[in-house]
């Protein structure tokens, strides 16, 4: 399983961390929404949360109106993670924009925001 953030002592996968960005950003949201946020289906959601919930990431509350679904919330060591993760992740970020223009950079996000609309339209 790849990991990113190995190198600092993060044992957190591609997947994971954008589940973990998105509960930081709005916590307590069901599983569904959180596949929809996603772009992933159910399945592949339920298999993240199941393994960040053993990882002691994440855990399950029950839906305060619907007994079939759940809402994620992150526990106290997700919680933690965020202060380490998102330093580490803006350093990379930085790194990885060394030497690319303003302009560039405008025009690969204005290509791949097209390709995302392409995909999902």
């Amino acid at each position: 399983m790849k990991t990113m953030f190995k190198n600092e002592g993060i044992s957190v996968t591609p997947e994971q961390f954008i589940v973990l960005v998105n509960l930081w950003g709005k916590e307590g949201i069901s599983q569904s929404e959180l596949a929809k946020n996603l772009n992933r289906d159910n399945s592949s959601v339920t298999r993240i949360i199941d393994t960040m919930t053993q990882n002691d990431l994440l855990e399950r509350r029950e839906h305060e109106t619907d007994r079939r679904a759940y809402r994620i919330h992150l526990t106290k060591n997700g919680k933690a993670l965020q202060t380490k993760i998102v330093k580490v992740a803006l350093k990379n970020f930085e790194q990885a924009l060394v030497d690319i223009s303003e302009k560039d950079l405008q025009t690969t996000l204005k290509v791949l925001k097209k390709i995302t609309q392409n995909l999902t339209a």
